[in-house]
């Protein structure tokens, strides 16, 4: 037995320090939209390391989330059972229409029973154009499947074996997520991503997918097929997308840290009083498994204000928690919109996020990012009656006029008096920037697109801007009410 040792960890150790091996140069981070690419932060948890601006993810088993023992790159481990996971991370402020490219530079080392066989262990690189985060939804884009070993895998690799893949941003976030799966499981796996990057792909014209070299990982578990031991269909069972795979039976500790990892990588989670619905918990604008509750609680019912105005379809996802601000209101904000709490109404009504712009001296730096500066004096002289006829006239641009008139509910009645309600009377005329013409309201601007733009919404289309995360960037919310939250108990 000792003698088989001696002959074991030196091979080992070789493996191991032929993984540290030619390695290329680092991505250019000032192109770069992943943060902490190169896994130099980190945060932990409940005996859960990971990269900081990165969340795990567990599908199967339960394996170590760590740092790499000699040099910067995340670390996941299995001493014995097999697993499929990875890591994940947010991209927002994308175009929607722009063609992304991600890769990630991985290495992995397996020790069979009796023999040195290494390649068992397969990493992918995937891309949710939708933004979202479960790591077994349709929509994600998986590139190729690599399982080499004994050395870095990198974008520029001579054999085309780092993991790599393409996708097109079908709104204005997109996730990245890296995967390892060792489905044998009968001894020591080891994982380590670094270099992960997320580049505009300047190469394509946006709107034309292109597919990535080497064999590719299909959802369903089609295309060419990796080394024998880890398929591009098994992997696609283990991620609930075929037949049941097999479970594996973590140690407890294993299991402990995979049960955290997948509970705090949740994207959003119900919150109940007995069997009532009150809330919901959403990640999905936060890090590392931290978000915002939307919740009905004492006096304030955000939630069933949140649901009544359109929910995540309408408003977006939560970006802070709830503030009172200098006017004694409470608020709580959102992608789209901020919401305040109208006491004397038991209700919420939508702020005139926009008008904070100009009332805290931002309009100038509001017009650099599109948004037109506000007409202070519209010679109404406080006249209610007479602004709202006057500023009505500024909507002569057909197509915005249109919008702002139409129902966001198919079918539903809808009244001028209603627009008003959830957009605020017109606060500038419409002006035309670049590819679009925009005009300004209260609580939104809207975006008529005039010319095609390389990953701009298609022309004829009319958008409105995320004004609340306008909101956030000029720092007109709280720091404190901006903090996430860990999910609760």
């Amino acid at each position: 037995m000792h003698r088989l040792l001696w002959m074991v960890v030196p091979l080992l150790l070789i493996a191991i320090a032929v993984v540290g091996r030619g390695r290329a140069e680092a991505t250019d981070q000032s192109r770069n939209l992943i943060k902490n690419g190169l896994f130099e932060e980190w945060v932990t948890w409940d005996n859960v390391t990971v990269g900081a601006h990165w969340a795990p993810w567990v599908v199967l088993g339960g394996p170590t989330f760590n740092r790499h023992g000699h040099e910067p790159g995340q670390q996941i481990m299995s001493e014995r059972g097999a697993f499929l996971a990875g890591l994940y991370q947010e991209i927002s402020g994308v175009t929607p229409g722009a063609q992304y490219y991600g890769y990630v530079g991985s290495a992995s080392l397996y020790w069979g029973n009796t023999e040195g066989r290494f390649e068992e262990v397969c990493r992918a690189v995937g891309i949710d154009p939708t933004g979202g985060t479960d790591p077994r939804s349709p929509e994600i884009v998986w590139g190729n499947v690599t399982c080499s070993n004994k050395r870095w895998d990198f974008k520029d690799d001579p054999n085309a074996n780092a993991a790599k893949v393409r996708a097109i941003a079908k709104g204005p976030k997109i996730t990245f997520f890296l995967l390892a799966a060792n489905l044998r499981g009968d001894n020591l796996a080891q994982v380590w991503f670094t270099d992960a990057a997320v580049l505009l792909d300047t190469t394509t014209p946006s709107g034309t997918p292109t597919t990535v070299p080497a064999f590719g990982f299909r959802p369903d578990g089609s295309g060419a097929t990796p080394p024998p031991s880890v398929s591009a269909t098994a992997i696609a069972q283990a991620m609930g997308r075929g037949p049941a795979a097999p479970t594996a039976t973590p140690s407890p500790s294993a299991t402990t840290a995979a049960a955290s990892a997948s509970r705090r990588t949740e994207p959003e989670f119900v919150l109940r009083d007995g069997s009532r619905e009150i809330g919901r918990f959403y990640t999905q604008t936060a890090k590392d498994g931290q978000g915002y509750a939307v919740v009905d609680s004492g006096t304030t019912r955000w939630w069933s204000e949140f649901t009544r105005l359109g929910g995540v379809e309408a408003l977006g996802y939560p970006i802070s928690r709830p503030f009172r601000a200098a006017d004694g209101f409470e608020y709580q904000a959102f992608q789209r919109a901020v919401l305040q709490w109208r006491p004397e109404s038991n209700g919420a009504v939508l702020a005139n996020v926009l008008d904070w712009l100009s009332d805290t001296g931002r309009d100038d730096w509001a017009a650099e990012r599109g948004v037109p500066k506000a007409i202070r004096d519209d010679g109404s002289n406080g006249d209610y009656a007479k602004a709202v006829d006057i500023r009505l006239g500024w909507l002569t641009e057909p197509a915005i006029d249109r919008r702002f008139r139409e129902s966001p509910v198919p079918g539903a009645r809808w009244t001028v008096e209603d627009a008003i309600a959830r957009y605020g009377l017109p606060a500038s005329r419409p002006e035309k920037i670049g590819p679009f013409i925009v005009q300004r309201f209260q609580r939104v601007a809207f975006q008529y697109w005039i010319e095609d733009a390389p990953g701009a919404p298609p022309r004829g289309s009319v958008v409105p801007i995320l004004a609340g995360d306008l909101l956030a960037e000029a720092g007109l919310i709280p720091a404190a009410a901006r903090q996430p939250e860990p999910p609760p108990a």
